[in-house]
């Protein structure tokens, strides 16, 4: 199976993490980001109206539990909306752009220090924002990329060693917006961001060797479940679940997409299982 995740590693570190046996062991999971990785902050802020509880799975935006749900099983580390700050619709940096009293990562971790001043060496940090930014309608990658460096690094900083910092997916190929004329930018911003993103990841390995940073290539998941869907088991890789609502009932795992932004439950398996053989787990 083609393995999608990219090691960042110095030099020092590298042969060190070589010489490893078995399962990467850690103590404990902390998300930031937005709703591909929120498992319920945005169902509690607003009474569990969002979002629809008849069409979502327990306060995922998804119809079933999501890549973090599966990792933290794997790792077998709790997870509750006590590691996870992330917030569905989350920009990367302080506040929205768009909405009001929508935290942004460098909000949650703010809230995250707040009532954890003393970061845990032996936890696994997700880091993973940066969609939301582009699709309400920043245009310049620098910012964005800044902004999850500078919540790496602040983390570091306070000691925290694990990371775990997925890329984007192609926002010019999700189903809302695919078919439109802002594809071809969003696809060129994705490539820019990701490609930064690696970059400025090497550096921070290179400042902390003593830290374990992994770049997750959700990019490149994603693009070979579209080059061959029937790999993965997938029927249609192109439009969401919900706006078919007679397939989406009888066999939402034959969609990549349950809405047209976000992925479905099988969808997320895959990712949580790359990630999973990153730290040495069978998917």
């Amino acid at each position: 199976m083609l393995r999608l995740v990219t090691r960042v590693f110095s030099l020092g570190l590298s042969a060190l993490l070589a010489g490893q046996a078995g399962a990467q062991a850690f103590t404990d999971l902390y998300v930031f980001g937005d709703s591909l990785s929120d498992i319920g902050r945005v169902k509690q802020f607003t009474e569990g109206v969002i979002p629809p509880p008849l069409l979502y799975y327990r306060g995922r935006f998804s119809n079933g539990p999501i890549w973090v749900d599966k990792l933290a099983l794997g790792l077998g580390v709790p997870l509750s909306l006590d590691q996870d700050y992330a917030w569905g619709g989350a920009e990367s940096g302080t506040g929205h752009s768009i909405a009001d009293r929508l935290p942004g990562v460098r909000d949650q971790l703010r809230s995250y220090l707040s009532t954890n001043p003393t970061v845990q060496p032996t936890a696994l940090y997700i880091v993973w924002a940066g969609g939301n930014d582009y699709l309400d309608g920043q245009t310049d990658s620098d910012i964005p990329v800044q902004n999850l460096v500078d919540t790496l690094n602040d983390l570091l900083a306070r000691g925290a060693r694990g990371f775990l910092v997925p890329n984007l997916p192609d926002l010019g190929a999700i189903p809302e917006t695919n078919t439109t004329a802002q594809a071809p930018a969003l696809s060129a911003l994705t490539i820019e961001h990701n490609t930064k993103l690696q970059t400025a990841i090497q550096q921070l390995q290179l400042a902390y060797p003593s830290a374990r940073i992994d770049l997750l290539d959700v990019y490149s998941f994603f693009m070979a479940v579209r080059t061959n869907p029937q790999a993965y088991g997938f029927t249609n890789v192109t439009q969401a679940c919900l706006d078919r609502a007679v397939a989406c009932t009888t066999n939402a795992s034959n969609f990549l997409f349950y809405d047209t932004y976000h992925p479905t439950t099988q969808g997320h398996k895959f990712l949580a299982d790359y990630a999973a053989e990153l730290y040495g787990l069978a998917p």
